[in-house]
């Protein structure tokens, strides 16, 4: 008499641990305004498009040509998610006066625009860059300080 006996004992291969995501962001360069002249008493602003095109409402633009959106460079392998979010900030100048400012939606290599992106691979490059622009919004006020008006800013690339 014989017997045979199946045994099932599911075989389970061993999956090689996800490589880690290296994403560098760095930036080529700033958000940049201008020099800005506002009408007393008229609330203005200055939207800088993320192509670095100013465009002025009730105030006067000097040097528009000096006015440049944010860009930023991602280097990554392909085919991993981005997400990039954009705060509201306030500027700070002279005396304490501070200003609002806007950042825009990022656009991706002028191409799209979003905050959330695949990285892809450009013929030998694993750059995507990334073009910021944003508005500077000017109080209706008697009197805005002259000076330097800087903002310390960040933005977040979350990758997955």
């Amino acid at each position: 008499m014989s017997c045979s006996i199946a045994l099932y004992i599911p075989a389970n291969a061993q999956e090689q641990p996800p490589k880690p995501i290296q994403v560098k962001v760095s930036t080529a360069q700033h958000l940049n305004f201008g020099t800005i002249v506002p009408i007393p008493n008229v609330a203005g602003s200055v939207e800088v498009e993320y192509t670095s095109i100013p465009k002025a409402t009730n105030v006067l633009l000097l040097h528009p040509n000096d006015c440049s959106a944010a860009i930023f460079i991602v280097e990554s392998e392909p085919g991993i998610l981005i997400t990039i979010d954009t705060p509201n900030l306030i500027v700070l100048g002279n005396s304490g006066y501070t200003l609002n400012m806007i950042l825009g939606t990022p656009n991706i290599d002028l191409k799209e625009s979003g905050k959330q992106f695949i990285t892809q691979r450009k013929f030998d490059s694993k750059e995507t860059y990334i073009y910021i622009g944003g508005t500077l919004e000017i109080p209706a006020a008697q009197s805005i300080p002259p000076g330097l008006y800087n903002c310390f800013y960040t933005v977040i690339f979350n990758q997955q």
